[in-house]
Parts: C-alpha cells; sequence; structure tokens
C-alpha cells in the first residue's frame, strides 16, 4: 500500500479513503472490522495538569501559533490502530502515568549536599516507560489530530519504529534513545504540542506532558556527552534530570501561543506562567 518514501500520514491524506481510515491499522497494517479509540495523550493524564483547586481541563497550545488554544476534559484520541495493538500499548501508558503522578515524589540522586539534578523511580521500569513513550511517538505521527500536524518521522524511521513495536525487542537497546525531565510550576502543567528541535546536531522530538517532559532522538547519529549518560536505561529503573523552571524560550512560546486570549487566561486562572 505504501509507495516508496511514502508515509502511512501520507496515504491517508492523499486517499479520500474513508474505508482505509477506518479498517486498516495503522500499526500492524492489518484490515480490520473497526478501529480501536486510541488515545494519544488520555484522560487521565491531561487532568493531571489542572491548575490545583480548579475544575478547569489543560490548556492545550498547538504548534502553530495562529491557532487557537484547545482545551479538553477528554484526552486526544484517534481512530489509527486495532483493538489489539491498543492493548499493547497498556503496560508503558502506565509507567508513562505513573511517573506523571510521582514525578515530585522521586528519589534525590547524586551527593546529598549538592543541589538535587537527578530522581530516580524504583517503581517505574525504565524498559517499559521507554516503550510508553515511543508509542505515544508513533501514535503522534499517524494521528490526524491538529496538536502532532508537525510530527513527521518520515518513511525510514516509521517503519523501523512500527516494526520495533511489533517485535519482541527490548525498544529502549534502539537507536531512539530518551531522556527525561521534571519541572514544577503552572507552565510546566501545560501540554503543548510536540516539537521537532536539534541538539548538538541531533534531531529530537520534544513531548510535554504535565510536569513532564520526553526528549525522543529520531536520528542515527548518537546522543554524546551528558545526553546519552541521562537517557533512559543507565538505570534499571527509570530516572529524570530535575529542572527548577521551564526555559525562557519555552515560557516564551506559552505566552505567544496565550497573547490576545485574556478569557482564556483568565479561565485558566488569571495567572503569569513565568511566575508560577
Amino acid at each position: 500500500m505504501l509507495r516508496q518514501r511514502e508515509t502511512w500520514k501520507d496515504v491517508l491524506k492523499d486517499l479520500d479513503a474513508t474505508v482505509v481510515r477506518k479498517s486498516v491499522c495503522g500499526l500492524c497494517r492489518q484490515s480490520v472490522p473497526k478501529l480501536a479509540k486510541s488515545h494519544v495523550i488520555p484522560k487521565s493524564i491531561m487532568m493531571l495538569g489542572r491548575p490545583k483547586d480548579t475544575p478547569e481541563p489543560m490548556v492545550l497550545i498547538p504548534s502553530n501559533a495562529t491557532k487557537r488554544v484547545l482545551r479538553s476534559q477528554a484526552g486526544i484520541y484517534s481512530s489509527i490502530v486495532c483493538s489489539a495493538c491498543e492493548a499493547s500499548f497498556q503496560a508503558g501508558d502506565d509507567a508513562l502515568l505513573a511517573l506523571c503522578r510521582t514525578w515530585e515524589q522521586g528519589q534525590p540522586s547524586g551527593p546529598a549536599n549538592e543541589p538535587v539534578v537527578c530522581k530516580v523511580y524504583p517503581e517505574i521500569l525504565s524498559t517499559t516507560l521507554h516503550r510508553g513513550l515511543l508509542t505515544a511517538l508513533f501514535r503522534a505521527h499517524v494521528s490526524p489530530h491538529p496538536m502532532f500536524e508537525n510530527v513527521d518521522l518520515g518513511a525510514e524511521h516509521e517503519e523501523a519504529v512500527r516494526k520495533l513495536l511489533l517485535s519482541d525487542q527490548p525498544t529502549i537497546t534502539s537507536p531512539y534513545r530518551v531522556v527525561i525531565r521534571t519541572a514544577p510550576g503552572v507552565a510546566a502543567g501545560t501540554i503543548m504540542s510536540p516539537m521537532r528541535e536539534r541538539w548538538d546536531g541531533v534531531n529530537v522530538y520534544r513531548f510535554y506532558f504535565p510536569h513532564v517532559s520526553a526528549f525522543i532522538k529520531v536520528d542515527k547519529k548518537p546522543f554524546v556527552d551528558a545526553w546519552e549518560a541521562g537517557s533512559l536505561g543507565a538505570l534499571s529503573c527509570a530516572h529524570a534530570m530535575v529542572e527548577e523552571r521551564l526555559h525562557d524560550g519555552e515560557i516564551a512560546r506559552i505566552k505567544r501561543a496565550m497573547m490576545g486570549r485574556d478569557a482564556e487566561v483568565e479561565r485558566f486562572g488569571g495567572r503569569d506562567v513565568s511566575t508560577t
């Protein structure tokens, strides 16, 4: 079905293919009577980003600053895979949810008299969390939702990740390395569209979950130095780098997206994201 260097997303764009969209799994590529309701960001994670003491849903910042800020109490779902493939994602999704729920409760790692720059989470296996984040990347890639319009793995990486997720091979030994970061504050609780970046010449997708960011390498080039040392897999359990706040560039991006949306800011709590 795929032509050379064509991705699954290309197929769905090129074809007026309601039948394909509804009946062919984006992962195993099997025809099924009906695709599952696959969560790219489930409600359970979405609601963790609400400001405390408010029922307001999470603010979702789209990649395109010209598009409206989205709100959702139900998570982000797309019909992109079959029920069997969706079920295979569950353990990794549970590991990511556990990290988002307990990001403050990790055990400090490093010298006792120095600032905490890393925390470990003994109850969360790094192998399971890594697979969960790689499935999130793949689902964002094949999802037609506008939040993920800038996630494009290209044909080569799409096929490599797809085969990896279908195999019994631990994903953590693959070239798709992952670095986790946690940060406090209202700004860090914001779910934003994934960003493609280059770190030391290496292509990375940055995913934002409430207080947890994942940097997923999508490149043949290896991570080096601190990036490789900080990648999942250095320990059997999950670990995360600790930041005191989001970087200025990230905060500026949130402000740009919220500019001119006073009513939405007020509903979010009227707080300055740079200071909370």
